[in-house]
Order: C-alpha cells, then structure tokens, then sequence
C-alpha cells in the first residue's frame, strides 16, 4: 500500500502545472496531493482518486399564452470526488450491497482558493469514509458468496491531458426573453389547447477533471435549446400532448424566428387534430416508424442494452442489470443489413448540432468512435475502466463509471425511398389480410432542458437498465393507412404492448432517410440518435386503459362556444 500512495503521489507531481488564474484547478491540485495521507488505520488509504468539477452558467425562460413565466439566471458548481480504497483487484465500488450513488457537494462560485479548498476536503472526507464502508460489505459479501472468474475491479489507463480555454457565453437575454413570450402567444389560436409553453435554456458548461494517475482536463462547451410543450383532452376526457425540441451548441444558431413560429404552429395543429381523432384498436400487423419515432425505438428498445458490460457485484439473479446481449458477441442480433456505430466524436449531422458528443468521457479516458455490431453481428460494446470481457482498456464511454452509448448511428444497406417503403408497408398489408397498417411519425419522449452536457457525470442507477423487452412510450402522432388506397387516419389512444429485441431482426427494410433526433428517457443525458426509418414486420398495439379524467366544466374563456 505505501508502494500505491508513493507511486499516486509521483503522478500528482508530474501533471502539468495549473494556470496561475485557474484558482479551482488549483484548489483541486492542492486537496489531490493530500489523499495519500487520507487513512483512518488499520483502513487502507485511497489507491486511487479523481476529482470532477462541473459548472454551469445557466439562463432559462419559460413563458405561456404571453406570459413569462420563469425566468433563471444563475452559477452553479458542482464537486464530484471519486475515491478508490483497497487494490485493483477488489476495491469499494461496482456492487449492489454498498452506494451505487456518487458523492457530490456543491462548490462556492467564487475563485477562492480557502473557500474552495474547505469544501473539497469536507467532501473527500466524506466520500473516504464511504467508500471504507462499501469495501467493508464488500469484502464480507465475497466471504459468504462464491464468485468464479471474478474480473479485478479496476484498470490502470493512460494519463489524459487537455486545457483549453472556456468558451464566451454571449447572449441577448431581453431579446430572447421577449422572442419565447411572443412564441407562447400563438397558443391563444388554438384555444382548445388547454395547457402549452414554451421554453428556451442556453448553458455555457464548464468541466475540471484531475486524477492520481496524472489525468489533467479542463473544458468548456455553449449548449443550447427550445422545448415546445402542449397538454390537453379529447371529448372523452383522454389527455392527449407532445413536444418539440430544438437544439443547437450556440444561441445564435438556434433557427430564426419565422422558423420557429411555424414549428410552434405545427405543433399546435398536431395536437388538435390528435384531439379529435378516432380511438385506435388491438393491432397486430406491419408497423413503419418514421423520423422521430424511429429515433426513438432505436434508443429505448435496442440502446441501453448497448451498454453495461459488466453486472454489478451482488446483482446475480437480477433481471434490471443483466445485460441480454452479455453472451452474444459474434452473433446475430440485428437484421444483416443493419449497422451500428457509437461516436461521441460527432458534433453535427447534416448541419445539425448533437448533443451528447464528448472528447473525454466521465472517467477522463478519450472519446473514441467505436463499431457495436457490424452486420447485424454484436462485435463490441460500450465500456468504461471498469475491467469486462468486451476489451483490455476502456473504449472511451463511461457514463458514471459504466459503459454507456452517446451518439448512436443505426445505418442500413438495404434501402428504399420514403414513398416505396410506404408502398412495402401496404403490401404486408395485403398479405397478412389486414384493411389497414400502421404508421408512427412521434413517440413521446420526456425532454428537458436541465441536462445536456457531456456524458454529465451521473449514477448508474439513474440510468434505463438493459432488458430483452420493453414497452417504448406510446405513440403521440400515429396514423392508420388503409390498404386499399393508401390514405391516412390519425388515430390516438393506443400503446405498445412489450416488443421483444427480435423486433431488429425482424424489419423488412429501412428507408434512404436517416434523420437525427434528440432522445431522452427521464434521469438520463439529453442525446441524439441517428436512424432511418424501420419497417418491422409485426408490433403489437393496444388501446391504453381508460382513465378517463372529467372535461373542464366551462369551456375556456376563449373558445367560440364562450364567446358567444
């Protein structure tokens, strides 16, 4: 052990020095060359330590029907420590039994030094005595339970350095305050809308990240986005709503106003039209998923089994961690015409900004692009320094200390045009002997504006763990399409009932069309998917369970019937 802390303390004297200006690079440099005199004895000192500091200056306004109505104008910082007690061979973190949380503690925003200091120790110290308690239960868990070719339980990885300078946050506050109260005010058109906002956050997001093996990263990146949101109820009492996002790095690469109006407005149409369209039925048949929708199949069905190569000490026998693609490498998972690749490197898409790109993930290890399945055959998947069967090194994509993906492409060599996948969906029709298939243009999906960042340091246990099925979000813009001419009908009112991972292997074809849309499943980073859209064979739908909630008893006051 003293072998450990002398060989810590040499790489904290070899990382490049701070910038004289940069007091919290300081502050984290000075506390990190204290840990190897962190020890309560007979307990073990940390063999390993990594500091993260996140800050954000943070502008939000939300206004609806004209009216602002929060407005946020704030710095916040946030210290994440991560410490390591025992050996690479059995430390205090990756099981069930202990915290699977990480410490955090809020910073002072101001650049002192002693201020900063203070709250950094207070929160090692508590993140130490933490992390004895987890080896502890760790220790007497493996005593009891028999674990055959357990892995260690960390890796060494090369040093990373990156200090760049932080980005200017320039943005016209008034002028955007003012533009999101003018673009609330076209909900009042649409007075059967009961509930809408609209919403605008712009981040200008700073990270630090030092570590014992002589990791040194400062970064900075602007983050931007709107959120257009509507809520409200069909004649039969069933709430019906959806929303829009817009993202872009920067505010002044946010779309212009008359852009902006018309999605606003199209938004508006599409949830009247969704309120007063017919209840859908049981259906078992053909389903095309475009746009968004496929999107968002791709990242709640196939996506978070993509990640988590390694199940948690103490998790045997839990179906929320096993992983069911853990023993399919080198085999058949997807159709054999359909690819998949994860980037953290890609920043745009067609000219269109992404989020969830990082050049360091959480662990401090270099973004790389990586081949998940080649083929439709699982070759690798997503991993962090947490030592698994998938490699000898992390591939750059931890996402508090698991693996998980960021920009995920899902690509097709078996591609038509939109309009003759439609025609391939009626034809299925046909064949199965249906009068009308089915067509998913938006899923609903629960954007938020307060998390964009990097792969922003988190826990595991927030995340949507793997699972061979998965009933995704229910359809909020879904069409019937009658086979015998090919017209459509909104319907509204159904949900998917549990699709299986087959469902990969079984779609017919994709179309030449792969869009990029923003993905978020609650607790999780905002991110982007890459796909086209998906023709499967056979999905499963079903009317959702009525709850019907009473109308309003007055109409509001100003609908037509009101007015008069």
């Amino acid at each position: 052990m003293k072998f450990l802390a002398l060989a810590a303390a040499l790489a904290i004297a070899a990382q490049p020095a701070a910038k004289a200006d940069d007091i919290v690079m300081k502050a984290l440099d000075a506390e990190l060359a204290r840990s190897p005199k962190l020890q309560v004895p007979p307990l073990p000192a940390p063999f390993f330590m990594q500091y993260t500091v996140y800050e954000c200056d943070e502008f939000k306004v939300r206004a609806a029907l004209g009216s602002l109505t929060m407005s946020v104008d704030r710095t916040d910082r946030q210290l994440f420590p991560d410490v390591l007690v025992g050996s690479h061979t059995l430390d205090n973190e990756n099981f069930t039994g202990g915290s699977l949380s990480p410490d955090q503690d809020t910073l002072p925003v101001d650049d002192l030094e002693p201020a900063l200091r203070h709250s950094i120790w207070l929160t090692t110290d508590r993140a130490y005595k933490g992390a004895v308690r987890n080896l502890q239960a760790k220790y007497a868990w493996l005593q009891q339970n028999k674990v055959a070719d357990r892995l260690p339980d960390f890796q060494s990885e090369p040093a990373s350095t990156s200090l760049e300078e932080f980005p200017e946050f320039n943005i016209d506050k008034k002028a955007w305050t003012d533009r999101v109260v003018e673009l609330s005010k076209i909900f009042a058109d649409y007075p059967e809308i009961q509930r809408s906002r609209v919403e605008m956050a712009a981040y200008r997001q700073k990270r630090w990240l030092v570590d014992t093996e002589g990791t040194k990263l400062r970064q900075g990146r602007l983050l931007s986005g709107l959120s257009i949101w509507t809520s409200s109820q069909a004649a039969d009492g069933e709430f019906v709503g959806d929303t829009e996002l817009i993202f872009a790095d920067d505010p002044a690469s946010l779309p212009d106003e008359a852009t902006l109006r018309a999605r606003v407005k199209a938004l508006a149409e599409r949830t009247v039209a969704t309120m007063h369209a017919a209840e859908g039925e049981d259906y078992v048949g053909p389903v095309l998923f475009e746009g968004q929708a496929a999107s968002s199949l791709v990242d709640q069905l196939l996506s978070p089994n993509l990640g988590f190569p390694v199940e948690p000490l103490g998790s045997r026998g839990s179906d929320a961690w096993r992983n069911p693609f853990s023993g399919a490498r080198n085999h058949r998972v997807l159709a054999p015409f359909l690819s998949v690749i994860d980037d953290p490197l890609t920043k745009s898409f067609k000219n269109q900004d992404l989020c969830g790109t990082y050049t360091y993930d959480d662990d401090g290890i270099a973004g790389q692009r990586i081949t998940l399945i080649d083929h439709g055959v699982l070759k690798t998947l997503c991993t962090s320094r947490l030592p698994s069967r998938w490699g000898d090194h992390s591939n750059g994509h931890s996402f508090g200390g698991t693996g998980w993906p960021s920009v995920v492409t899902l690509s097709s060599e078996k591609q038509v045009s939109p309009a003759k996948l439609k025609e391939r969906l009626i034809a299925l029709g046909k064949e199965a002997g249906l009068d009308y298939v089915i067509l998913v243009r938006r899923i609903w999906n629960e954007y938020s504006l307060s998390d964009m960042g990097w792969a922003t340091l988190g826990s595991a246990s927030s995340l949507q763990t793997p699972s061979s099925s998965y009933r995704p979000n229910s359809p909020v813009e879904i069409y019937k399409v009658f086979v015998s001419d090919g017209h459509e009908e909104m319907i509204r009112d159904v949900q998917f009932r549990y699709m299986s991972l087959r469902a990969f292997r079984d779609i017919e074809c994709t179309a030449d069309d792969p869009t990029a849309f923003p993905v978020q499943v609650s607790g999780e980073p905002l991110r982007h998917i890459i796909a086209p859209s998906l023709l499967v064979k056979e999905v499963e739908l079903e009317p959702k369970s009525k709850e019907n909630t009473d109308l309003p008893l007055l109409p509001g006051p100003f609908e037509k019937s009101e007015k008069k």
